[in-house]
Formats: structure tokens, C-alpha cells, sequence
């Protein structure tokens, strides 16, 4: 995260400026940031996937509701 936010490091000029870009850096990671070791989902659509078993990609491709493993 340190070396993601350090360009706009020079822009903060209050508390509120560097919370606001830390909370907008863990929604990215959280919700739209890809990750390899998740099966290329960000978190929350990992979390997702697995207490459903429905795959979240499958609405973006507009293929419908497709399980993809017996998950309860």
C-alpha cells in the first residue's frame, strides 16, 4: 500500500486527505483488485464464492448463476 499511495503523498494536506485515500485503497483491494493466490478475484468476491459456490464472474460474462463447486 505504502508504495501505491506514495505519488499522492505530496498532495495531503490533512488527516482526512490521507484517510480518504487509505479507505479508497482497501475498497480497491478489497472489491476490485484481482489477486492470483484467490483465483484471480478480489476478496470480497472470493468471500463470495466461497459461502455460495456461485461463481461471481459468471454474472459479468452474462452467462447467469453457474456453480462451480459443491459449496454449501
Amino acid at each position: 500500500m505504502k508504495d501505491e499511495l506514495k505519488p499522492q503523498m505530496r498532495q495531503w494536506k490533512s488527516f482526512s486527505d490521507v484517510k480518504a485515500s487509505v479507505d479508497d485503497w482497501i475498497y480497491y483491494y478489497n472489491n476490485e483488485r484481482g489477486q492470483w493466490q484467490l483465483n484471480r478475484l478480489a476478496p470480497n468476491e472470493f468471500y463470495s464464492y466461497i459461502t455460495t459456490g456461485i461463481d461471481p464472474l459468471s454474472k459479468n460474462r452474462n452467462l447467469g448463476k453457474k456453480k462451480m463447486c459443491p459449496c454449501p
